[in-house]
C-alpha cells in the first residue's frame, strides 16, 4: 500500500510493525498467521526473480 514518508513515520511512531515483502496466506483463530516472506533475486534483463520462504508468526 503506498504512503507518503510522513505517514510512514507517524505509523512507526505509533508502534506499527511493517513487514515488507511479506504476503499473508492464512489467519487462524488463535492469532497465528502463516505468511510467505519474499526475497528479491538477482535482477536480469527482464524482471527480478522472487524467491519464497514460508513463515509462521503469532501475536
Amino acid at each position: 500500500m503506498p504512503a507518503y514518508k510522513e505517514e510512514y513515520d507517524e505509523a512507526v511512531e505509533d508502534g506499527v510493525n511493517f513487514m515488507f515483502l511479506t504476503n499473508p496466506e492464512e489467519f487462524h483463530q488463535d492469532g497465528t498467521i502463516i505468511a510467505r516472506v519474499m526475497t528479491l533475486g538477482e535482477p536480469d534483463e527482464k524482471v527480478a526473480d522472487v524467491q519464497w520462504q514460508r513463515m509462521t508468526r503469532s501475536r
